[in-house]
């Protein structure tokens, strides 16, 4: 018996494993593109939740295309937002008395772009202004 054949019916070559032939099939090759944060969170959430549509991806070889999209799609909506609170209001990184960096926001009032730096080490509340200790 030959080792592989080919089906000129359904045009698939058969690898001969013991007593059977066994079609030899290989997934289409994807290009290796970097999957970023928001698109590997997005396929932990489908692996567990959307089971289904997972296996479907991976058949079909789809999957990396998938996440990548996925990926860029959560980076343009985070950038936008991102802008879209500096607009409204002062964010930014600062150094504060205890040489600590803070990450604060203030509430722009009519063209006063004061900062008010807090004290407190783990989150401070004062007003307009919050801010955080990392």
């Amino acid at each position: 018996m030959d080792k592989y054949i080919f089906d000129e019916s359904n045009g698939l070559w058969y690898e001969l494993q013991g007593d059977y032939y066994i079609p030899c099939l290989i997934l289409p090759a994807e290009e290796d593109q970097p999957i970023g944060l928001w698109g590997q969170r997005h396929l932990r959430y489908i692996k567990k939740y959307r089971q289904i549509l997972y296996t479907n991806l991976q058949l079909s070889g789809k999957l990396d295309s998938y996440l990548v999209d996925i990926d860029q799609q959560a980076e343009t909506l985070f950038s936008q937002m991102v802008e879209q609170m500096a607009q409204r209001q002062f964010v930014g990184w600062a150094h504060c008395g205890w040489s600590a960096r803070c990450f604060c926001t203030a509430s722009r009032q009519a063209g006063d772009e004061k900062m008010v730096m807090g004290t407190k080490p783990y989150g401070v509340n004062y007003g307009s202004h919050t801010g955080f200790y990392i």
